[in-house]
């Protein structure tokens, strides 16, 4: 019996070499049959099929141009083809290319330029090096795993559409990664999205829309809206800015804001402000922006929202909603600005935020005071349901409560001009801070307090400082020994 299955696994295993010897001569004689094309090849309302491993390459022009009803494919879906050149392909005029897996395309200019309702598509592993461009109503959809090393720039009606874990960087300083103008982008699943110098996803013009999921997106920017009706929904994604985590664009004319629904994931900013937003005296700014889902949003300099408006009719409004979500900064703005807090949702103050109209519905509130003067300003304050604020404060804050002897009935309330809805806010204090700082409160159950016994533990970078003055000491100490 034994005998019998060794001679059965021996000649399974001889079968397999021999099928893979015809496998490796069958992938033999199909590039053996490749053609080189050097040469410009136009695809005018006619069909052109392509074998597997052909590639056209030329040094001027487009190297594959199709338009008029031109339709180019592959002899089998699975089949790959190159094409390079100063600019790679031109399709226009309802031209039709359809490319299998493992196509590669590279231009200087342009590697894909459709336009006039052309349609392209590409199986998984597309590999691109130059722009994609596209306008006019055109089509483009690609597989699983695309590789791009350069823009991807869609405007006026065209529509592209990605399969999972696509690769984009783009080191432009005056493009974005991805551009949406007029134009739908969707992302899929486990996108990488890259800008080293300017910005990861951008939305603008009537009609702009760009979804994704699961991705990761990096840039200068990481996100950017241009006014007028365009929206961008990321879920479940992390967006990493390096000055800013979205701009926000204005214009001299705006019939809808832009819109921005950033669902679970998260938002961090290197080196600047979560949310920037400007207009001028006759340019309109503002936006809707939504989080949600349990999203975490972050910045390096403690500013949720820096938004400067000089136009009357510009407003911004920040929606923060469902449990686990978290926003942390503070909002600085000039005027316009409407924010929410629902649902369960949190947001972390450190220092004195404003803004023109304020809703709390069952939401949660960290105000960490950094001076005796810090408040939460709001011109309207609307309440719902219960909600709560936990007041915290900064060792500058303790410091200069010990300076000024000021240390009863000191406040923390929001300071509102009117108060509406049915809710109710109440108030609680913490006794001690990150760095171990500790302090008596006494609740005086209206958002003032008495604060006491205070012990002031100096940040550890305080430390550092201290540590290294007394180094210096000793080592001065020991030369003149």
């Amino acid at each position: 019996m034994k005998i019998m299955k060794t001679q059965i696994t021996n000649q399974k295993f001889h079968l397999g070499i021999k099928l893979t010897a015809i496998a490796l001569f069958l992938t033999s004689a199909s590039l053996a049959n490749a053609t080189a094309y050097t040469s410009s090849i136009t695809v005018n309302g006619t069909t052109r099929t392509f074998a597997d491993g052909d590639s056209i390459t030329t040094t001027s022009g487009y190297s594959l141009s199709v338009s008029h009803n031109g339709f180019v494919n592959m002899q089998n879906p699975t089949d790959s083809i190159t094409v390079s050149g100063e600019n790679a392909i031109a399709i226009s005029s309802n031209g039709n290319v359809s490319f299998g897996n493992n196509a590669v395309i590279s231009g200087g200019t342009y590697a894909l330029r459709s336009s006039g309702a052309g349609n392209f598509t590409a199986g998984d592993f597309l590999k691109v090096t130059g722009a994609i461009y596209s306008t006019e109503s055109s089509i483009i959809s690609v597989g699983d795993n695309a590789n791009i090393t350069g823009r991807v720039d869609m405007r006026t009606g065209s529509e592209m559409t990605f399969g999972n874990n696509a690769i984009i960087e783009n080191d432009s300083a005056t493009m974005a990664a991805v551009y949406a103008a007029g134009a739908k982008v969707d992302l899929a699943s486990g996108a990488y999205v890259k800008s080293e110098n300017k910005t990861a996803l951008h939305t603008t013009g009537d009609g702009g829309e760009l979804t994704a999921s699961n991705g990761t997106f990096i840039g200068n920017y990481g996100l950017q809206l241009g006014p007028s009706d365009n929206k961008m929904t990321l879920t479940n994604s992390d967006v990493i800015g390096y000055t800013v985590g979205v701009q926000i664009e204005n214009s001299r004319s705006m019939s809808t804001q832009p819109e921005l629904n950033l669902i679970g994931g998260s938002m961090t900013v290197l080196n600047g402000s979560a949310i920037r937003s400007y207009d001028t005296a006759d340019r309109i700014g503002g936006a809707i922006i939504n989080i949600s889902g349990g999203a975490i949003v972050t910045s390096s300099n403690g500013e949720l929202v820096n938004y400067a408006q000089e136009n009357a009719t510009s407003n911004l409004t920040l929606n923060v909603s469902g449990a686990g979500t978290e926003v942390y900064g503070v909002v600085n703005t000039t005027g316009g600005m409407n924010m929410s807090v629902t649902d369960n949702a949190k947001w972390t103050s450190t220092g004195s935020s404003n803004m023109d109209n304020l809703t709390l519905d069952n939401a949660e509130l960290e105000f960490n005071m950094t001076s005796i003067s810090d408040s939460i300003t709001t011109g309207n304050l609307t309440l719902e349901g219960n909600s709560t604020v936990l007041v915290g404060f900064t060792n500058d804050f303790l410091e200069e409560v010990l300076a000024t002897g000021l240390m009863d009935n000191l406040d923390a309330s929001i300071v509102t001009s009117f108060l509406d809805g049915a809710g109710d806010l109440s108030y609680s204090f913490k006794t001690s801070n990150d760095t171990g700082s500790t302090w008596d409160i006494v609740d005086n159950g209206d958002g003032t307090f008495d604060i006491s016994n205070i012990n002031i533990i100096p940040e550890p970078s305080t430390y550092a400082i201290i540590f290294g003055l007394l180094a210096l000491a000793f080592a001065t100490y020991r030369r003149r020994k």
